[in-house]
């Protein structure tokens, strides 16, 4: 896992699955406990980085001390093909601070 500061950090991690792999939902886990927008995401990117797609997002709207779930489901299943993407789970938010954590994610695929 990465973390990239600026205007808007980010908590970045590299998706490493087999080819074929399916994936179907990605679940993230976090607390914002400030209101603000934390946000995720499921991305593929060109080897060369000049293309990149989302897959699928989610959002958290409303304050809560607890930690959540956020279920981000790509319209479709994205297969997997290493050879041409790189794919990779991301977190952001325009508000940082002591009230938001970004705990981790769990990834729903089928084997290929």
């Amino acid at each position: 896992m990465e973390w990239v500061s600026g205007a808007d950090p980010v908590v970045a991690a590299r998706l490493d699955l087999p080819d074929g792999a399916e994936v179907t939902k990605v679940d993230f886990f976090g607390i914002d406990n400030t209101g603000g927008l934390l946000s995720f995401g499921f991305t593929s990117y060109s080897p060369d980085g000049g293309f990149s797609q989302s897959h699928a997002t989610a959002n958290s709207t409303a304050a809560s001390a607890a930690i959540r779930t956020f279920t981000a489901t790509p319209t479709s299943p994205v297969t997997i093909v290493n050879d041409q993407r790189a794919y990779g789970l991301s977190a952001t938010t325009s508000s940082p601070g002591p009230n938001m954590l970004f705990s981790g994610a769990r990834v729903f695929f089928t084997p290929p």
